[in-house]
């Protein structure tokens, strides 16, 4: 047994009287009643804590750096619809290219209307 272990099973311990005096002066040995907090009470309370305030500044950043790149993946589509890719022969093979950069071609008119391959 440690020195001071030994030293307390050694003597008698508290007499009564310095018990009771202990008693009256610190109360009893357990735990203080608190009254119970809603769940807004502790959300207000967390809240106001700093590690709660970046935890929320954070989260804000990353919902907006998610919502903006859909968006950039969103409006890509929206190019890519509004300028429609034509499949054309090139160099004997067939391949896609945007229909704005396709010409016009006509058998043997010169009427000017496109014939898209």
């Amino acid at each position: 047994m440690p020195a001071k272990v030994e030293h307390l099973v050694a003597t008698a311990g508290l007499s009564s009287a310095e018990a009771a005096s202990r008693l009256r002066r610190d109360g009893f040995n357990e735990l203080p009643d608190r009254e119970r907090r809603n769940a807004l009470s502790i959300l207000a309370e967390v809240m106001r804590q700093p590690m709660a305030l970046l935890l929320f500044a954070s989260l804000s950043v990353t919902t907006t750096i998610v919502q903006e790149s859909r968006s950039e993946r969103v409006l890509e589509s929206l190019r890519n619809l509004a300028s429609p890719r034509i499949q054309v022969l090139r160099d004997g093979q067939l391949r896609y290219i945007a229909g704005r950069a396709s010409h016009c071609w006509s058998r043997g008119e010169s009427s000017g209307r496109c014939f898209r391959a």
